[in-house]
């Protein structure tokens, strides 16, 4: 019989991530699926998970991206879209420090169709006439949201 162990020990890159975001109260899980890659369910306050994964799409500017989950267990809409700039800043800020710890391949791609939430050049968001959203780059840029 083999004396191996049980259990191994992860590396510490492996460690759980369950991040609260300030002055907004929700919280952040990470998820690492070998054939997906790292992405984030988005939780409420009472630690519930949504419809929503936030998605990087490395490297610079590292934008975040949310996109709807196929997930049925879902048990609230997120709606990513209606999010203010203070809730995109602040879920943005959470997420970024997550650059540092895992290769730019380790995180799950954006898909087709998903929304830009925040990225590391934004300045501000804001509406246009037309009632859309964009976001303002502090090159001037613009970047319209769907």
């Amino acid at each position: 019989m083999s004396k191996r162990p049980l259990l191994r020990r992860s590396s510490p890159d492996v460690i759980r991530f369950l991040e609260k975001v300030p002055k907004f109260g929700d919280y952040l899980k990470r998820e690492n699926h070998a054939h997906f890659g790292i992405h984030y369910h988005y939780l409420d306050s009472h630690k519930k998970r949504s419809d929503t994964v936030l998605c990087f799409q490395p490297p610079a500017p590292w934008p975040l991206f949310a996109e709807k989950h196929a997930e049925k267990s879902a048990q609230f809409p997120a709606r990513p879209r209606a999010w203010s700039e203070g809730r995109r800043r602040a879920v943005y800020d959470v997420l970024i420090s997550e650059k540092g710890r895992f290769k730019p391949d380790d995180f799950r791609s954006p898909s087709r169709g998903s929304a830009l939430v925040w990225q590391e050049d934004a300045a501000l968001l804001r509406m246009t006439k037309n009632k859309g959203l964009e976001i303002v780059l502090a090159n001037k840029a613009i970047v319209p949201l769907q």
